[in-house]
């Protein structure tokens, strides 16, 4: 009995697979079959929509965490002495956890003082936007904008008035970084490059020649997008630099 249907079953596969290797089209999965793409499509449509409602709530979550604590509290942080927030951290330490709390602060507060980390925990910066058009930054009182009237060059003169010796310019025009070099600051690139008093005559020396180019009719080209190197590379620069020249804030 087993053997007959066995012969049931094999009759129609072998008929089946005679078929498939006669008429191609018999072998291929029909098209019409295929559902699964407009399931994706949809859970790809779903995904999307629900990533952007909860990155509407997390973003407006983050904003309210960080303007309306975070900063008024690394505000009132910077600004006040340093006694004065050594003591206020024993304070909070003694009431959340009573005397261990107490002495365990005491003694985190003498090993970031006696390693000088206090200095860098209080270190703020100041950064000011110079552009001719409007530009929104977000709300705190370490970031400035001004607005210059239209002009050639308007910005790039407006910032060097404003500088100091010791002030950081980041941009990547090379008239502007040789100008803040010669106020005694530091101009860097977007791209990462750091210039200085020996390369920047020589950056100079490049752009005219190209501008000379340009001017004859020539392309020249322009630069090219910025890759993950260059990114990095300008996040090292900018660490080192601050590291280096930023005053400690310690009061």
């Amino acid at each position: 009995m087993r053997r007959i249907s066995l012969g049931v079953v094999a009759i129609p596969v072998l008929v089946c697979v005679y078929l498939s290797r006669q008429y191609i089209d018999l072998a291929q999965f029909p098209e019409s079959w295929d559902f699964g793409g407009d399931i994706a499509r949809k859970i790809n449509d779903f995904v999307n929509w629900f990533v952007n409602q909860v990155d509407t709530f997390t973003t407006g979550f983050k904003n309210l965490v960080t303007y309306g604590l975070l900063n008024p509290l690394q505000d009132l942080m910077a600004q006040s002495p340093w006694w004065l927030m050594a003591f206020v951290l024993l304070s909070v330490g003694f009431v959340l956890g009573g005397i261990r709390a107490l002495v365990a602060v005491a003694v985190c507060e003498a090993i970031i003082l006696g390693t000088g980390l206090w200095n860098d925990s209080m270190i703020t910066l100041t950064m000011t936007l110079v552009a001719n058009k409007p530009f929104r930054l977000p709300l705190g009182n370490n970031l400035h904008f001004i607005q210059v009237p239209a002009g050639f060059d308007a910005a790039d003169k407006r910032i060097v008035e404003l500088m100091s010796s010791g002030d950081l310019v980041i941009t990547a025009d090379v008239p502007l970084a040789a100008a803040a070099i010669e106020k005694g600051g530091t101009a860097l690139n977007p791209r990462g490059e750091l210039y200085t008093k020996e390369n920047v005559r020589e950056r100079l020396s490049v752009r005219n020649f190209l501008d000379e180019l340009r001017g004859s009719g020539v392309n020249t080209g322009g630069p090219g997008a910025f890759s993950q190197r260059e990114r990095q590379l300008f996040a090292n620069q900018l660490d080192r630099l601050l590291a280096r020249h930023v005053k400690p804030a310690l009061r």
